[in-house]
């Protein structure tokens, strides 16, 4: 069994969607969980309309949802090609429009926003993407089962960063996930969204459509977990910013770890813990190159490649790390190259041998002390 994720760097345009059939397709012969995020701008704009409705403003309130529910119309009619399956998932959809107008309008009544009504405004947006997933890939002619996330994950009751309660959700993936394979070969449900232990619906903070699929891949036990992006795996600096930037084949769980607390937005720490505790692979891949490039994060793998994150600790300050066992070649290139035009930045630097941390004030020169040193670091490794 292997447990994908697709999220909204994929499922974004037409050609994300055909990537996806095709990398399903391409799997046909192994059972898969299928883990869906929200789209877009999807769940930072339901936000955005709970907190207008909070301060009074309904119109501008149900704008922004509106505009959210028109968005998924609009893959609706791109992407469906049989009025049933498309008027079925149109008809959903409003209904969602129904729902959110309703208790935007008791926030903006009230002026109170409480975490737990938050919660269930967010978790729409997992919810649109999935049912419209799951019109297109049975109309693509995938045999799937649905299952809702929040009959599954149980957490505690700190809504917008709920932690899992692996036991409870155990018992779930026994009596409810597990059995859906018996029913087909893909299982599809959704990230982010959970229910507590009182049954309430929860979130489980920033990204956590990769803890749903790692936390459900260990207690699957399954084989391999597949995070399917736009970009080729993990490089040894984000690409945008250094065209030359080289991937990394394979990281160790606790270099994985660092990368995750120094800012590599790809990987968040609490998406490792259950991968590396049930030992199985995490692989980062782009949906739009299959073939290509890609990071494969187990036990017993090192990558002897630099990482050069960036970081905001604070609003006026931000922190450059290069990791990987950079921490005295950093130094070295300090040493020997042209460092005296930043001798008048107001940096501190802490070095050791796994790593070098930099910080300074937001904004000033960061790329550039970014670019020169991955230059000057990147040659050095390849020199030993």
């Amino acid at each position: 069994m292997n447990v994908m994720k697709f999220g909204g760097a994929v499922l974004r345009s037409r050609e994300g969607f055909s990537q996806m059939v095709d990398i399903l397709r391409n799997q046909s012969s192994v059972p898969l969980l299928v883990i869906i995020s929200a789209f877009s701008t999807s769940t930072r704009d339901l936000e955005r309309a709970a907190r207008a409705a909070e301060n009074g403003d309904q119109d501008l309130a149900f704008s922004i949802c509106d505009g959210i529910i028109r968005e998924h119309h609009r893959f609706a009619d791109e992407l469906l090609a049989i009025k049933t399956t498309k008027d079925a998932l149109n008809f959903f959809l409003d209904e969602c429009e129904t729902r959110l107008h309703q208790l935007l309008r008791g926030i903006s009544i009230t002026h109170e926003l409480t975490p737990r009504t938050l919660d269930i405004i967010l978790s729409f947006g997992e919810m649109l993407a999935l049912h419209t997933v799951r019109h297109f890939l049975e109309e693509s002619g995938f045999d799937l089962t649905f299952v809702d996330s929040s009959n599954i994950i149980v957490t505690n009751a700190v809504h917008g960063a709920a932690t899992p309660d692996s036991s409870l959700t155990a018992l779930n993936v026994e009596r409810v996930l597990r059995p859906a394979f018996g029913r087909s070969s893909i299982v599809l449900t959704q990230g982010f969204v959970a229910k507590s232990s009182t049954g309430e619906i929860t979130t489980m903070g920033k990204e956590s459509s990769n803890l749903t699929a790692t936390l459900l891949g260990e207690l699957l036990n399954a084989d391999e977990i597949i995070i399917w992006s736009d970009v080729e795996g993990i490089y040894t600096a984000d690409p945008k910013l250094i065209p030359n930037a080289q991937p990394i084949p394979q990281m160790n769980y606790q270099q994985a770890r660092r990368a995750a607390a120094s800012g590599l937005k790809l990987i968040y720490s609490t998406m490792i813990e259950p991968s590396e505790r049930a030992n199985i692979p995490l692989v980062f891949r782009s949906a739009f190159a299959p073939a290509g490039n890609f990071t494969r994060i187990a036990a017993n793998t090192d990558s002897w490649l630099p990482l050069f994150a960036i970081r905001e600790v604070s609003p006026t300050v931000s922190e450059i790390s290069v990791l990987n066992g950079s921490g005295w070649l950093v130094l070295d290139a300090l040493r020997q190259y042209d460092v005296g035009r930043w001798k008048d930045l107001p940096f501190s630097i802490s070095i050791n041998p796994e790593e070098c941390r930099f910080s300074l004030p937001t904004g000033t020169r960061t790329e550039e002390i970014v670019k020169f040193l991955h230059e000057v670091v990147v040659a050095q490794r390849h020199e030993i």
